[in-house]
């Protein structure tokens, strides 16, 4: 079976507990501060996905770094996975969790590029237009400058660019005077 999929059914399997034990939102928290201390505390990720290091040793430090600060499903789920030698892919299910999360809860996920920073209004703005057109409950957006593109904005969410670019109107102009 591909990682890929292995990964995707440990995720909604998690997911399932949760909803069953109704603490989707304390797992999901907890999931979020494991891959936080991933991309803090990058040798805690490189000891537990190298495979020369025992299970045992894997066990003591997971036990010691999140004893008392994670919820016993979570505790346990990871446990599950250290015994059926996956630990390396526990950043990749707990990703594919928050996605699986979010498409539960109809949450959006949207990029806003812009050239220079706009105000939190526009933002706002935006993205009430963003959930009134796609219908969703909720919209997180994050907001990256890009002065290439000059002016105008560029906003991605789920597989769709809207491009409304100075940069990418240029090329367009370019594209068509070379092909009149």
């Amino acid at each position: 079976m591909s990682d890929f999929r292995v990964i995707k059914r440990y995720a909604l399997a998690l997911l399932e507990n949760a909803n069953q034990q109704k603490n989707v939102e304390t797992i999901y928290t907890d999931v979020l501060n494991f891959i936080e201390i991933c991309k803090e505390a990058r040798e805690f990720w490189v000891v537990l996905k190298n495979p020369v290091i025992h299970i045992n040793k894997k066990r003591s430090i997971i036990k010691s770094v999140f004893t008392g600060k994670m919820d016993p499903l979570t505790m346990d789920f990871i446990y599950i996975i250290l015994n059926n030698r996956r630990e390396y892919l526990l950043k990749d299910i707990f990703e594919q969790f928050i996605r699986a999360y979010k498409s539960q809860k109809n949450i959006l996920e949207t990029e806003l590029i812009t050239a220079m920073p706009i105000d939190k209004s526009t933002v706002d703005k935006i993205g009430n237009y963003i959930k009134k057109v796609t219908g969703s409950s909720e919209v997180e957006m994050k907001t990256t400058i890009d002065e290439k593109i000059i002016g105008g904005f560029a906003l991605k969410y789920d597989d769709k660019l809207i491009d409304a670019t100075i940069s990418n109107r240029i090329e367009q102009l370019k594209k068509h005077i070379i092909n009149k």
